[in-house]
């Protein structure tokens, strides 16, 4: 019996229990309960808005990257960390799916890619990022690269003792394009040579020689200095840097073409002048097989044909720091699928010394 009463106290106990409460507590707390559950479903919804906002800002309007190499110094240092507009030239939309700020991808899918309208295309003189032509795997997973645009589809480019000529006429160039320089000192035995304006440090050659990379503002001033003998500027041999393209052409990074730009649109004739530079676009660009055939003609897709018509636009481009810079001259043209979008703003830029605030908020020019 006792045990039956003491079954029949725990079955009462916690229903007892619960009318100690008072109604209007009850309530009170099932109302806060509700509150608290719908504030933590408005945090979840308003981050997963954050992150949709900030995935679609990144791919079709800004994207930051930071400059690794010094390529395009001194218009762009390494440590800079500059915005990206996709916006100019028109998003170009993804070719491969990954999570969103995570290395991980769809394996096997790739996407057409296509491009969303831009407010205006290529200017010359742009300082534009891509995908590196070269690289193998889908295009939007190859490493982005940084130049400035100096061919626009259809323009003949020559480079003549390292003057840009754009259809004959000298191009453009930006204030703080850099050469390499040979100084030599008054006193060979120095060890050491100081020149805080440069964007990188002197490279001791021997015998009071040093290798700089300087603008010519900056080697006049050099010239004025009473502990330099000389400046002369330093001239590229042929096939530095692993060859220049087109392979076989006999053009050096200093005197480089004549060469046009291809044109979506522009028919070329296919022979043995044209073959060297233009088998590998129309195969690697724009997906078709090309041979040459044993009695000397060539082939697209199986087919004799004496023509080829390009079915894209590309570009012709260099580094700003011209004699340190792999570009055009190394591994060809930019197609225009390729294309990322325009460097518009260092937002951030650091370096050994840490933040450099004298380059933050600067537009690039």
């Amino acid at each position: 019996m006792s045990s039956a009463e003491t079954d029949d106290a725990a079955s009462k106990g916690p229903a007892d229990a619960s009318m100690d409460i008072p109604r209007g507590q009850s309530e009170r707390g099932q109302l806060e309960l509700k509150r608290e559950s719908r504030g933590r479903s408005g945090w979840v919804r308003l981050i997963l808005l954050a992150l949709l906002v900030a995935v679609l800002l990144r791919v079709f309007v800004l994207e930051p990257y930071r400059i690794p190499t010094p390529s395009m110094a001194g218009t762009l240092l390494p440590g800079d960390h500059v915005l990206v507009s996709k916006v100019h030239y028109g998003p170009r939309l993804p070719i491969t799916l990954r999570i969103p700020f995570s290395d991980w991808i769809l394996e096997g899918v790739e996407l057409p890619g296509w491009r969303l309208p831009g407010f205006r295309a290529v200017h010359r003189g742009d300082v534009v990022v891509f995908n590196q032509p070269r690289q193998p795997g889908p295009i939007d997973q190859r490493m982005p690269f940084v130049k400035r645009a100096v061919g626009l589809p259809g323009d003949t480019i020559r480079i003549v003792d390292k003057q840009v000529l754009v259809d004959g006429t000298l191009a453009v160039e930006p204030s703080a394009l850099q050469y390499d320089w040979i100084v030599e000192l008054e006193d060979e035995r120095a060890r050491t040579f100081e020149a805080p304006s440069l964007s990188s440090a002197p490279e001791a050659l021997g015998r009071g020689r040093f290798r700089i990379a300087a603008t010519v503002g900056q080697v006049e001033a050099l010239r004025a200095a009473e502990a330099v003998a000389a400046v002369t500027l330093l001239r590229q041999p042929q096939g530095a840097r692993g060859g220049v393209y087109p392979f076989g052409s006999g053009f050096t990074l200093d005197s480089y073409g004549p060469l046009v730009v291809p044109k979506a649109g522009a028919t070329v004739l296919l022979n043995d002048e044209t073959w060297a530079h233009l088998a590998p676009i129309i195969e690697d660009y724009e997906a078709h097989v090309v041979e040459r055939q044993p009695d000397g003609s060539f082939s697209v897709d199986g087919e004799v044909q004496l023509t080829y018509t390009f079915e894209q636009d590309y570009f012709f481009v260099l580094g700003d720091n011209r004699d340190q810079s792999s570009d055009s001259r190394v591994w060809g043209f930019v197609p225009s699928n390729h294309l990322i979008g325009k460097a518009v703003f260092v937002h951030v830029s650091t370096g050994p010394e840490g933040i450099r605030w004298g380059r933050v908020g600067r537009w690039v020019r």
